[in-house]
């Protein structure tokens, strides 16, 4: 299941249950087609608390998405999730896609202001305070 509303700062998309392949190749070609209307800078919001972990040939599709949407004018993308399998998917296509600078995860169990937080992510660009996906300039190899 799938859904994407336009919103003020950009769009609010819902990724939901397990999606498959044929559904996600729909999702792609709905999500070009709105980012055609989209004038200027803008941000997303992808709510994915309902979705089901991805089966790897879906992480490859979603991985050429967050390659194509380099190419559009989105600032910053912030990821509402709860599943710790979820967010390991997500960081792991961060770094493939090499979009670490771009894209936070928040994990809504944790964080009881996970809305404000967000939000100011992604139309102000104030970096959460917690648990902020690593990037390769914070990451530290333990010594020793």
């Amino acid at each position: 299941m799938y859904k994407i509303d336009r919103t003020s700062y950009g769009l609010f998309i819902v990724l939901g249950g397990s999606l498959e392949e044929g559904e996600i190749k729909r999702y792609f070609s709905e999500l070009r087609s709105v980012l055609t209307t989209v004038e200027g800078p803008f941000s997303a919001i992808i709510d994915v608390r309902t979705a089901v972990p991805s089966r790897p040939e879906v992480l490859r599709l979603f991985l050429e998405q967050l390659q194509w949407s380099k190419n559009t004018p989105c600032q910053r993308f912030a990821i509402l999730g709860k599943s710790p399998v979820i967010k390991g998917q997500a960081i792991q296509l961060m770094f493939q896609s090499e979009m670490t600078e771009s894209i936070r995860y928040f994990d809504t169990s944790k964080a009881a202001n996970w809305e404000k937080i967000c939000l100011d992510w992604v139309v102000k660009g104030i970096e959460p305070d917690y648990e902020a996906m690593p990037s390769p300039d914070r990451a530290q190899v333990p010594k020793g």
